[in-house]
């Protein structure tokens, strides 16, 4: 079973789904590169007007791998641990000139949290969580900032990096930050609705009201994605982290 699963009902959208749920969606390189193929996918294809990105019910996606970015750590080439910044999807979902939409149920953090804020509308479960718990480990990540930061106010968005502390999607409702938040037995009734509601309006309309907006947006330093990670430090904290992780499993 593919970690990124790619189907399109027919309806003029496309649906990825985030399938690792074992890892609680970790994403490893290879699940980057898949998402960003998938948007690519969605992008090209003229039947395509909508890009739903959804997980599972205990996840929408937890952040990489840490186990998987540990292993790139450790390996003796220095340009190993570009594997993770290299095959990144957000700027593919930022750019697309789809309308994306975030389908988040239960933990949507790190690079969860960084791709729903990329999509251009999200949809939640009240059980849903948002953060950024990078902190914790011990290194920062740039996405997280940059995009949040025009989605929810300084000191609140300083406040869930700072502590590493969840948002709820009630105070991300609240916050402007989702677009709907729903129960679960609503959730796909509610993700379809968007769907017909986003096709009432014309493609062009929508592709110019997306670069209107996104050029007025905040753009990450990519060439600082990893740069804690390249300090000893940074390297320290993720090799412990996966340590625990091996030790419970």
């Amino acid at each position: 079973m593919a970690a990124i699963e790619v189907r399109a009902p027919g309806d003029g959208s496309l649906r990825v789904t985030i399938n690792r749920p074992d890892k609680l969606n970790a994403f490893t390189p290879e699940m980057y590169r898949a998402l960003r193929d998938a948007i690519r996918r969605g992008e090209s294809d003229p039947d395509v007007e909508v890009i739903v990105i959804g997980g599972w019910p205990r996840a929408f996606g937890t952040g990489a791998d840490i186990e998987a970015l540990g292993r790139l750590l450790a390996d003796s080439d220095p340009l190993a641990v570009y594997e993770f910044p290299d095959s990144m999807p957000f700027e593919t979902i930022r750019d697309c000139e789809k309308v994306v939409v975030a389908a988040v149920q239960g933990l949507c953090l790190g690079a969860g949290f960084v791709i729903a804020a990329l999509c251009d509308l999200v949809v939640a479960t009240h059980d849903a969580r948002f953060g950024m718990p990078e902190g914790r480990l011990g290194f920062s990540d740039p996405f997280g900032p940059a995009c949040l930061f025009t989605k929810l106010p300084t000191a609140y968005l300083k406040y869930l990096l700072l502590t590493g502390e969840q948002m709820s999607a009630d105070d991300g409702w609240r916050l402007g930050f989702i677009a709907t938040v729903t129960d679960p037995p609503a959730f796909e009734p509610a993700v379809d609705a968007l769907v017909r509601a986003i096709q009432q309006t014309g493609g062009g309309a929508r592709r110019n009201y997306k670069k209107y907006v996104n050029d007025l947006l905040p753009r990450a330093d990519t060439k600082a994605i990893f740069a804690d990670l390249r300090t000893d430090e940074g390297r320290a904290a993720v090799t412990a982290f996966a340590a625990r992780r091996r030790a419970r499993s």
